[in-house]
């Protein structure tokens, strides 16, 4: 497997970034708690100005650290450039071309594509930990008093 071999630096790449995601989404989450959005309210513009701007980051640095780990963390043992651009001259569009080559990489090497789903579910389950972290740490700061 390729995550637990060549690609073990990217692996722990992706989860060593989640911690700042982590703490990006509970500063976030204290904010937004505090903010109250069915009003304009101009006296409220630094929270509002804080929640913004470490909501933003945390959804960059989720795409970011996701893009990296697909990019860094797998390689394509199988050439499926041809059979991509043969899909796209013919016309079909992106989900289709997505699925012929998932299709194909099912066809040709089960354990490539089997890779993939793993690669998948460690994104997903990151992410999802990751973000229940970060609301169960904004939910511990208010228990606890903070405001």
């Amino acid at each position: 497997m390729y995550i637990l071999g060549p690609g073990r630096a990217a692996f722990l790449e992706f989860l060593r970034n989640l911690t700042p995601m982590i703490l990006l989404v509970s500063i976030s989450l204290l904010a937004w708690v505090q903010l109250d959005f069915s009003r304009i309210d101009l006296s409220n513009w630094l929270l509002t100005a804080a929640f913004y701007v470490c909501a933003l980051t945390a959804a960059l640095s989720m795409w970011a650290n996701v893009s990296a780990f697909m990019d860094n963390g797998f390689i394509s043992p199988l050439d499926l450039t041809r059979a991509r651009q043969r899909l796209r001259l013919r016309g079909h569009s992106d989900i289709k071309v997505l699925g012929g080559m998932v299709a194909l990489t099912w066809r040709i090497k089960r354990t490539v594509f089997l890779e993939a789903f793993f690669g998948l579910l460690v994104i997903y389950a990151g992410l999802f930990v990751a973000v229940m972290s970060a609301v169960n740490a904004a939910a511990t700061a208010f228990r606890n008093g903070l405001r």
